[in-house]
């Protein structure tokens, strides 16, 4: 896993979606790692909203985003996806336990810095979490001031 490589290929795609789609105030940002296709998919898929207030810790507008950009591949959660194959170190529930902390946090933190390094003079908010799944708070965008908001402890 090489996180600053990760953090820089996904500050470059979120600026580059930002961009296509202007106006955008909320950022969905969806794990969905059953499309890595051997490291030429992705596992990240991104909505955006311009109906949201990104001064309020509110969800709804996740489920009915007005754009979505292209999917991104975190090399770094395709490259330890092998890791959880080998049916004879993993139970499970173990290997799900290990996938879920391990794809979530390691997504958290990439995201999260390339949220911070995102260059967009609009306010946001982003959530992120599994697709279809648990999604919290990760960072926004208010008066000029970037913070994270995660309640996920990142």
């Amino acid at each position: 896993m090489d996180l600053q490589a990760d953090i820089a290929e996904a500050t470059a795609w979120l600026q580059k979606t930002i961009n296509q789609f202007p106006g955008s105030k909320g950022i969905y940002l969806g794990l969905d790692t059953l499309n890595m296709e051997e490291g030429n998919g992705s596992n990240i898929e991104i909505g955006l909203s311009t109906e949201c207030d990104p001064g309020e810790l509110t969800d709804e507008w996740t489920y009915d985003c007005e754009n979505y950009g292209a999917p991104h591949l975190l090399k770094g959660l395709y490259l330890v996806s092998d890791s959880f194959e080998n049916e004879e170190l993993w139970t499970d529930d173990e290997r799900q336990f290990a996938e879920y902390v391990i794809f979530l946090g390691y997504s958290g933190i990439v995201l999260r810095e390339a949220l911070f390094n995102l260059d967009t003079a609009d306010d946001f908010i982003s959530i992120w979490g599994f697709h279809d799944g648990d999604m919290f708070f990760l960072v926004n965008k208010l008066n000029g001031k970037t913070t994270v908001i995660t309640d996920a402890g990142l």
